[in-house]
């Protein structure tokens, strides 16, 4: 379908058409959330490179933000429970800086203000006209967003996963026209395929990360094993493993006890660093029943 329709005509007609697919709608139409994902990653990469990283397209959502005519926007990611369905929120950004919701913070997601009215229509914007007056919402709630007068709630859904939450304000009270709410609903999904590219760009970065500590350890592993084919005194052999078990798994400390089950003690033979060699020398035996021991439990 990529050759008879376009993401915009995608997007513009999926009320009456990607949403009531027929046999052949994969000959005749694209989805626009698998294809506007690959449009805003091409974006995000474009800002990044022009601007040697310094811009992104969160930026363009924080403009999007202004051209609202919202006084404050903030950003919430979902953690999904068992269900997927959003168990917990982290506040990702928060402009200008709130004093309801701060970057970092983590909460149930039932605790937000509204929280079963979004979760149960998650594809239309939820829309506080007077945040306090409207008897919708607890004295919680309200306090939550102290300096907000009027909000738009925004479930960002794509592709029927649950992405974050986007929480527009008004400094004053105001009234929502039709036109208003329509931006609104295009301004959830495109920040959902954003968002989602970010969280998948993070996953897909410590991916990596996990996969270089994994090499490493690997490494290290090999290192000491090819450490015991080679020495044959004892005591050279273990304080080469814990000096290699330090330095490869990034350890502050690295000690290595051995056995002694006449006497029922673990003996202190050899510890990384200066500190971890005076130790050795010194001995330092520790009762193999020892309650409240870090290292005979």
């Amino acid at each position: 379908g990529r050759r008879l329709q376009s993401l915009g005509q995608s997007s513009f007609d999926a009320w009456i058409k990607f949403y009531r697919p027929d046999e052949n709608s994969v000959n005749s139409g694209i989805s626009y959330y698998l294809k506007g994902s690959l449009v805003c990653w091409i974006f995000d990469m474009a800002i990044r490179a022009r601007t040697n990283g310094e811009r992104s397209f969160d930026d363009v959502m924080r403009v999007a933000a202004l051209a609202l005519g919202a006084d404050s926007c903030s950003l919430l990611t979902f953690e999904l429970g068992r269900d997927d369905r959003p168990e917990w929120t982290v506040v990702k950004a928060a402009w200008p800086v709130s004093r309801g919701l701060t970057v970092g913070d983590r909460q149930p997601a039932l605790d937000l203000p509204l929280a079963r009215a979004w979760l149960s229509n998650p594809y239309e914007p939820l829309l506080v006209g007077d945040w306090l007056q409207d008897t919708r919402l607890s004295t919680a709630a309200r306090a939550a967003l102290p300096d907000v007068g009027a909000a738009a709630l925004l479930a960002l859904m794509l592709g029927g996963k649950w992405v974050g939450l986007l929480i527009l304000g008004w400094a004053q009270p105001r009234a929502f026209a039709e036109r208003e709410l329509q931006r609104l609903r295009a301004v959830a999904a495109q920040v959902a395929v954003a968002v989602n590219n970010r969280l998948l760009f993070e996953e897909t970065q410590a991916n990596l990360a996990r996969q270089e500590r994994l090499s490493a350890e690997l490494e290290t592993v090999a290192q000491v094993n090819a450490a015991a084919s080679t020495l044959l005194e004892r005591d050279r052999l273990l304080q080469e493993v814990v000096d290699l078990t330090r330095e490869r798994f990034g350890l502050y400390h690295a000690h290595l006890y051995l056995s002694d089950e006449v006497s029922e003690m673990l003996q202190h033979a050899a510890g990384a660093g200066e500190v971890g060699r005076q130790m050795a020398a010194e001995g330092r035996p520790i009762p193999l029943l020892l309650e409240n021991s870090v290292v005979a439990e």
